[in-house]
């Protein structure tokens, strides 16, 4: 017994935690349903099982709500459906909270739902999370062992994510976060290990759900993955094809690029502390209702070359052989950063974008208790609703800003990590732990 808890205290912890938070909800015992974080609403699950039911039912032209109800400065999904899709929705029992406004594609990801009406297919879908945050953890806790990271360390790693209020709000609103987590954790581990079937399934789940991997890109180019590149290419020609012959036609694409993907993320819809990027936290601060134009580009400007700067390092600071791991790690950390704050959507539950990157952040900064401490309060931040409380407590509304300070923190901690290694490189030293990059 001594040995199961020395070696599985962190997955016994997260069980406990689950099955309070089921009997919980089974039992209804919230008093309300503003306990999103905990309580089970499911209103993010309508956007993915409208996008199901575009592929299944072969209603792609109408599978957007309707631009002629798109309003500047609000979300499509405030928009209602058109007739076709309203109406088998409602047969459906579908309760159409939250539209879809995804690509085209990712409706065939999310088509099998079409197979069950609205409430099984629900249920289907919080199976499917909780699979995806099990094979997350399993994932995280391999990542501490090729890392070298104690094993204490690993569990704690694996109850704080298991029990992190990001992961359980994104399972209670019914969105696809833990998935994205892992398929981010996946293209991790694939670049590392020069796996391209690891590294294209990533790129190609977080692509079609989130959409962040973009920021990813750049990295198969600096890092000469073209096998990887090429097989991309592959199933995203396939991904294509079989969308057109679903009946997918080209005015789909078309209202999606000029009607949705404009309102959905080139405005910002929602200022203040549940928007975590920078445009709205500058709107917040000088009282803007939308972000001025000169500003908006000097945003884009700064992502760019923030991007550049990161897979600059890490190409310098992979000369070392014994860096390439921490290097490639940080980039890819560091791009998901800066693409998630400078977006005009940033939700809380984000916070699980990044997590798949903390073991490699964690080993590279080793033994140095600086950076370790400076990683530990941001990474905490993100995590934690800490400025959230602080902010009721004392009555100061910027502290609720408190995870945009983190990744603000985490940022710079990923520049910083990313030079030193640079350093490193170039006198041929290496601070942490040396490591294989050698398929596991």
């Amino acid at each position: 017994m001594k040995r199961i808890l020395f070696h599985y205290w962190g997955w016994l912890g997260a069980l406990l935690f689950w099955c309070a938070l089921l009997f919980i909800n089974g039992l209804d015992l919230f008093p309300s349903l503003q306990f999103r974080g905990c309580r089970y609403v499911g209103v993010d699950f309508d956007q993915y099982y409208a996008a199901g039911i575009a592929a299944y039912c072969s209603l792609w032209d109408v599978m957007y709500p309707d631009p002629a109800h798109y309003t500047k400065g609000h979300r499509p999904a405030e928009a209602p459906y058109r007739e076709s899709m309203a109406t088998e929705l409602q047969i459906r029992g579908a309760s159409s909270q939250t539209k879809n406004i995804y690509p085209p594609p990712t409706a065939l990801l999310f088509c099998p739902l079409g197979l069950w009406n609205y409430a099984s297919a629900q249920r289907v879908f919080v199976v499917v999370l909780a699979i995806s945050v099990i094979c997350l953890l399993i994932l995280l806790q391999r990542e501490c062992q090729d890392l070298g990271i104690p094993l204490w360390a690993a569990n704690t790693i694996v109850f704080f994510a298991a029990t992190g209020l990001p992961v359980s709000e994104s399972v209670m609103l019914g969105n696809i976060t833990p998935a994205v987590g892992l398929f981010g954790i996946l293209a991790l581990r694939g670049i590392r290990s020069s796996h391209s079937f690891g590294t294209v399934a990533g790129f190609v789940g977080a692509g079609l759900t989130k959409g962040f991997s973009v920021a990813w890109i750049p990295a198969l180019f600096a890092w000469k993955r073209w096998r990887t590149i090429a097989w991309g290419g592959v199933v995203a020609i396939l991904t294509i094809i079989l969308c057109r012959a679903l009946g997918c036609k080209l005015g789909v694409w078309e209202e999606y690029a000029k009607d949705v993907l404009p309102i959905s993320r080139g405005n910002l819809y929602r200022i203040g502390d549940s928007n975590l990027g920078f445009p709205s936290f500058f709107a917040w601060l000088f009282h803007w209702n939308s972000v001025p134009r000169p500003v908006s580009r000097v945003f884009t400007m700064t992502q760019l070359l923030c991007f550049g700067t990161a897979y600059g390092l890490s190409l310098k600071a992979s000369r070392c052989r014994a860096n390439v791991c921490f290097a490639q790690g940080i980039a890819l950390f560091c791009s998901t950063l800066v693409f998630q704050t400078f977006s005009t959507v940033c939700w809380p539950h984000y916070s699980v974008n990044i997590l798949p990157f903390l073991p490699v952040a964690i080993a590279a900064a080793g033994n140095r208790k600086a950076s370790l401490l400076v990683l530990l309060v941001g990474f905490s931040m993100t995590w934690f609703p800490i400025g959230n409380a602080f902010k009721y407590l004392f009555h100061v509304p910027i502290l609720g800003f408190g995870r945009f300070f983190g990744y603000v923190i985490l940022i710079a901690w990923s520049f910083g990590e990313l030079v030193r290694l640079t350093r490193d490189s170039s006198t041929w030293k290496v601070s942490g732990k040396s490591i294989s990059t050698s398929p596991s």
